[in-house]
């Protein structure tokens, strides 16, 4: 789709916000830099739990695929 612009920041992150605002847990924007919006937060107490920035993982504080700091329960699957 090189004949069209990308996507603003802006509208990807209004679009992630809107998700969280209806209940989705985890959404993320993709194909940008943004940490911010690539970053796993738990869905109970907000912890940054999975940090990434564009394709790299810069930090992973889940324990046995839990939260670290309350112990909720993060969906996925975690080697």
């Amino acid at each position: 789709m090189t004949d069209l612009i990308p996507t603003p920041g802006s509208t990807l992150n209004t679009a992630r916000a809107t998700a969280f605002s209806e209940g989705i847990k985890y959404c993320y924007v993709g194909n940008v830099h943004d940490r911010e919006g690539q970053t796993t937060y738990c869905p109970d107490c907000k912890t940054a739990l999975i940090k990434r920035d564009w394709q790299s993982v810069l930090s992973n504080k889940l324990e046995h695929g839990k939260c670290y700091n309350c112990g909720t329960k993060i969906d996925g699957y975690f080697q």
